[in-house]
């Protein structure tokens, strides 16, 4: 017998307030409690859920090291109900609970271990009784489907795991029982010798919840012979040491299936699925047959609705500043490192062309296009080496451009966008993990400049000390701040000496810093606040939602006018912005071919990061859980 499958089995319950019931049927509902009536609806729903990957997911492997250790083990149980069996389970896990409450006297040890119990039977039991009758069902379960000679498909009745999730309960318990002799539990569970229960808490991630922990032990007891080998184990540690055991053999066991059905042949036809007829462009062509009949839709649902053109207002500021202000960081950063070559105005110029060409011809509307920082790494690198070889930096940035968007091309024509149908979520969240901690360090490092250039111990040249008198006798004959001796020089101040300048440009400024790190943590938490505006009592529905749409641009334009007109007698730094911008065809300039060779092996693997980028990114905005 091999088990084929599991399969999840939801039960809920729902109490609906029928409409006046018949004369019978009052007699009877008017003997029930205030918070009973029949007839009651029950849900149920049934799902498929896979067996646990031990030979690649980490997180099984860790939860059988761990609670093989902590798990309650009760062998040769007796019962002759699920109610009593797992009434036993729950006081066996929370007694170990109550070593927390050691202060307590036996009376109240005991009082709370019957509250706890009782609540979790609440959670795990389906419960609607009426005089004498009782009907009890578990509310969540996992079974396995099995195959038999000459039956078929069955469910495996000789195991059951059930599960709940607690408020009360601050980490995740495991107990498993050995009945002394099968016991009917009702319908596909006729003759039942193992039960498990899982308990966690509410507040657990998807990896951790109550289903994920019981379908790692699910799998390892879905195996028929495995369970007969586990009713012959005699103590709780040979138990352990079989399961152990037996989850490692499933990793091997799997490891070794993976490998065969990962076949070159297999592989190319499940990646690709060339069309038979078509050998080049199929996503292309694809994707223009799924966008084009809801290419009109794109446009004229912005015009339907009375609450469209408020959400298409609030997405238009939002995507203005989302797409504005990184911009203009690493339009910043971009200038410092190019020497102002590549400058903000022409960050902003690509950004635009770009996004908008994308926009209107992208298969994938949810996407906008952004900035990074490992672009402008990637800049820096290009610009060092052009001035490494004495070469014509926009030139040479060119053809990388130009053999990056040929190679992108390709992968386009050849439909490698499939092969992120191998992408996991782990790789999708190590990515978002990435590129946020890449704005954060990049954040960072810019308060860190600040302090650095502006939070300095003490006024000093190179020649020695300039007394604060000599400082403040500069800073009286100046009409305006001054923060180099280019400027100092400008203005033509003849009376400033060459010292008082330096000594100028020495000024502290630390109010600048302060003001620096309470803008960007004021931005930030500001933002987050408005964020989740929704959650707070203040307001009605819908002023919540409009303040929660436009907190990206509020939060700006309030730090920014903080910045501006409340601190305006504190120095700040202002970014150049060189108001003159010449679009020149750049591969004309001459190159050698050495050079030409340089800059399409540079773009090979830039175009693998966009590439990865994109899809990744898309895989993201189309998850159901980020929607």
């Amino acid at each position: 017998m091999a088990t084929v499958s599991m399969v999840l089995q939801l039960l809920g319950a729902t109490s609906l307030q029928p409409a006046q019931p018949p004369a019978g049927l009052q007699r009877m509902t008017s003997r029930l409690s205030n918070n009973e009536s029949l007839p009651c609806l029950v849900v149920s729903r049934l799902e498929k859920i896979p067996l646990k990957d031990f030979s690649s997911e980490v997180r099984a492997n860790l939860d059988i090291e761990r609670f093989l250790k902590e798990a309650t083990l009760l062998l040769d149980l007796e019962g002759a109900n699920i109610e009593c069996i797992v009434e036993k389970m729950l006081q066996s896990i929370f007694r170990a609970d109550q070593e927390s409450h050691s202060s307590r006297d036996e009376a109240d040890c005991s009082n709370w271990l019957d509250a706890k119990v009782q609540e979790a039977k609440k959670t795990l039991f389906l419960q609607a009784s009426w005089l004498d009758y009782t009907y009890q069902r578990l509310a969540k379960t996992i079974k396995s489907i099995s195959i038999i000679d000459n039956e078929g498909l069955i469910t495996d009745n000789s195991w059951l795991c059930t599960m709940c999730s607690l408020n009360g309960v601050h980490k995740r318990h495991v107990a498993i029982a050995r009945l002394a002799s099968p016991v009917n539990l009702g319908r596909s569970s006729e003759g039942v010798y193992f039960v498990l229960l899982v308990v966690t808490p509410t507040k657990e991630k998807g990896t951790k919840s109550d289903i994920e922990l019981g379908r790692t032990f699910a799998t390892i007891l879905a195996d028929s012979d495995f369970r007969q080998r586990l009713l012959l184990a005699e103590t709780e540690a040979e138990f352990k040491e079989m399961l152990q055991g037996h989850a490692q053999d499933l990793g091997e066991e799997q490891k070794i299936y993976r490998r065969k059905s990962l076949r070159t042949k297999d592989f190319m036809s499940q990646a690709f699925s060339y069309d038979s007829t078509w050998l080049l462009c199929n996503g292309i062509r694809a994707d223009f047959k799924r966008r084009l009949p809801h290419y009109p839709s794109d446009f004229m649902d912005g015009l339907r609705g009375n609450a469209t053109p408020r959400k298409v207002m609030s997405t238009i500021t939002f995507l203005y500043f989302a797409c504005l202000m990184p911009s203009i960081a690493f339009g910043v950063l971009n200038d410092n490192q190019t020497g102002g070559m590549i400058t903000v105005q022409r960050v902003i110029l690509s950004q635009s062309i770009a996004g908008i060409a994308f926009a209107l011809l992208g298969g994938q509307p949810l996407i906008v296009m952004l900035t990074t920082a490992p672009l402008a790494l990637y800049t820096r690198i290009i610009y060092d080496l052009s001035k490494e070889h004495k070469l014509d930096f926009f030139a040479f940035f060119g053809w990388v451009g130009l053999f990056n968007a040929f190679l992108l091309l390709l992968y386009s024509m050849f439909d490698l966008s499939k092969l992120m149908r191998w992408s996991t979520r782990s790789t999708e969240e190590i990515f978002a993990l990435f590129i946020s901690v890449a704005f954060t360090v990049d954040a960072f490092k810019s308060v860190y400049s600040n302090f650095k250039k502006f939070y300095c111990e003490s006024a000093t040249t190179g020649a020695g000390s300039v007394s604060n008198s000599t400082v403040d006798d500069a800073l009286a004959t100046t009409t305006t701040v001054l923060v180099t001796t280019t400027v100092a020089a400008a203005g033509g101040l003849s009376n400033v000496t060459e010292a008082s300048a330096v000594a100028v440009a020495k000024v502290c400024h630390r109010d600048t810093s302060i003001l620096f790190v309470l803008l960007c943590l004021g931005t930030v938490f500001l933002s987050m606040y408005l964020l989740n505006f929704t959650k707070t009592p203040y307001l009605n529905r819908a002023k919540r939602e409009l303040i929660t749409d436009f907190s990206l641009p509020v939060s700006v334009l309030v730090m920014s006018f903080f910045g501006t007109y409340l601190f305006r007698d504190v120095y700040q730094e202002n970014f150049t912005c060189n108001r003159q911008l010449h679009l020149v065809f750049v591969i004309a300039q001459p190159l050698p071919w050495t050079a030409i060779l340089g800059a399409f092996g540079l773009a090979i693997p830039l175009s693998m990061l966009f590439f990865m980028d994109q899809n990744i990114s898309s895989a993201m905005v189309n998850c159901p859980t980020n929607k």
